[in-house]
């Protein structure tokens, strides 16, 4: 079955939180919920988050089986070449982005890449894809 997991940074404190996605600004953080009464919400479940970066679980774990989210900075091989991109959503699927040595851009679907690692993401690690 196919695990629906957002995560994204709070806007009180900047921190990571994982859980559902509810109306694009807020998430019910999983680590909360397990007290959920179906009567109510207790308090401290939802979290306000940043539009900006929310980013939903890809349903792939890298190599050291850690979740793939989108913008997500992985490193994968693809016919026996190492690149870095980026996971991004595109017609219906997920894909990893990057740049050429000539600066031109490339896409690929993640399915056909192959020992994937995360190494960061864009929010917290831009300077990663210079």
């Amino acid at each position: 079955m196919q695990e629906i997991l957002f995560r994204a940074k709070r806007k009180d404190d900047k921190q990571w939180v994982y859980g559902s996605l509810v109306a694009d600004e807020y998430i019910m953080d999983y680590q909360q919920a397990k007290n959920f009464d179906i009567g109510g919400w207790f308090e401290g479940q939802m979290h306000e988050v940043i539009p900006d970066t929310v980013g939903q679980y890809i349903n792939i774990n890298d190599e050291n089986r850690i979740k793939i989210f989108k913008d997500d900075i992985v490193e994968f091989t693809y016919f026996n070449c190492l690149y870095r991109a980026v996971v991004r959503f595109h017609k219906g699927c997920f894909e990893l982005y990057w740049k050429g040595s000539m600066g031109e851009s490339h896409s690929q679907h993640i399915r056909f890449a192959e020992h994937i690692k995360v190494i960061g993401n864009i929010i917290d690690n831009p300077e990663l894809l210079v």
